[in-house]
């Protein structure tokens, strides 16, 4: 009976440790693939900290298509080069210090704001005006100090998906299910969907095309934020 025990207290030490490795090893991965960006200067954050030891993290979704293989962009259906500066999903989630549910906010794109050191511009004009005068970082830098100056919160964190990204992310995790009131068919040069009436899963092409939608939509951008 004791042998039996300790057989499978071994096996379960086994398991657990070869599960354990498993995680680790993915992580490790997918850790050596996430690019970094010094998107948060400490010297442009607001003078009080008004949620104190709260977490908030900008999530920014940007049509970059940079690291998408010619076969994805077929895929997808869109050209390699459409508005790689546009910046046009942006939500801020606020996780409290207590671990009590966490809020999301997202900004409408067309928001008129003050980028400091631009003016009166869009808000998806932020990342644009840091880049073109002084790269990518700063765009990133540019963009968090507008919103802590239109919010007055301090922005903690930051995680930007791009077009491409958001695409393997959905088939990584294997879609996710949606339900239409009306179907949706439409094909420009700009623009590449079909999507069914009822419910079916999203992933891949169909997922892009949902959450970047907003024509045939009645509030337009506002309705695509609800989708996102």
């Amino acid at each position: 009976m004791l042998l039996g025990v300790r057989i499978v207290a071994a096996a379960l030490s086994l398991a657990i440790l070869v599960g354990a490795g498993y995680a680790w090893a993915n992580y490790r991965q997918l850790d050596t693939k996430v690019r970094r960006v010094q998107a948060i200067d400490k010297k442009d954050a607001p003078d009080k900290d008004i949620d104190g030891k709260a977490q908030n993290i900008l999530i920014v979704g940007i049509d970059d298509r940079e690291t998408a293989t010619n076969k994805e962009l077929k895929e997808i259906g869109v050209p390699r080069d459409g508005g790689s500066l546009n910046t046009d999903t942006m939500m801020i989630l606020h996780v409290p210090a207590d671990g009590k549910r966490a809020r999301v906010i997202s900004f409408p794109r067309d928001l008129w704001v003050d980028i400091p050191g631009v003016g009166q511009q869009r808000l998806n004009s932020a990342y644009s005006y840091g880049v073109q005068k002084m790269g990518k970082s700063r765009g990133w830098q540019l963009l968090v100090h507008t919103l802590e100056n239109l919010t007055g919160l301090t922005i903690d964190h930051f995680a930007a998906v791009d077009l491409i990204g958001f695409y393997r992310i959905s088939n990584a995790i294997g879609g996710v299910w949606v339900c239409l009131n009306r179907s949706y068919s439409k094909t420009t040069d700009f623009v590449n969907y079909d999507l069914p009436k009822g419910k079916w899963k999203a992933q891949g092409r169909s997922a892009l095309a949902f959450v970047r939608q907003r024509h045939d939509l009645p509030r337009g951008d506002l309705d695509r934020i609800v989708r996102q």
